[in-house]
């Protein structure tokens, strides 16, 4: 695993339980990041420049009390400083509509994912997000 794959695993979704249980998979899975978490978006930015943040991932639901998860994902790509190091970033949704994952695509996002109904599914999901993602080639990784 590269250096850049220990960085933070940010998880931005207003449902406790939801953190919860992607907390305990991403823990099963044998990840040993930091999970940092935001029950909405009104604190990312500030959290992301202030504190520092540089994600391995971003894992965001959709829908969010005040400014969505697309509205949030749009600002922080019109932020020169946040555009690169917020990639990936990756929707999740208990319900995604056509309207959501065209937005999500249009909104320069990684993907766009149904929350899953068990524990069983949600840890091969996080398994393969984050797999296929310590794999990749990001603009902020150096691969030579």
């Amino acid at each position: 695993m590269d250096k850049f794959d220990q960085n933070p695993i940010v998880l931005i979704d207003d449902d406790k339980d939801d953190i919860e249980l992607a907390t305990y998979a991403i823990r099963f899975l044998k990840y040993e990041n930091e999970i940092i978490t935001f029950d909405s978006s009104q604190n990312v930015v500030s959290g992301l420049i202030d504190q520092g943040i540089d994600p391995f991932v971003i894992i965001c639901d959709v829908n969010l009390p005040g400014r969505n998860g697309i509205e949030l994902r749009k600002t922080l790509y019109e932020n020169e400083g946040l555009r690169l190091k917020t990639i990936p970033f990756i929707f999740w949704s208990t319900s995604p509509t056509y309207a959501q994952v065209f937005e999500a695509y249009e909104n320069w996002s990684q993907g766009i994912f149904e929350k899953p109904a068990s524990h069983e599914e949600l840890i091969d999901l996080l398994d393969t997000i984050l797999t296929y993602w310590s794999k990749c080639g990001q603009p902020k990784k150096r691969l030579y």
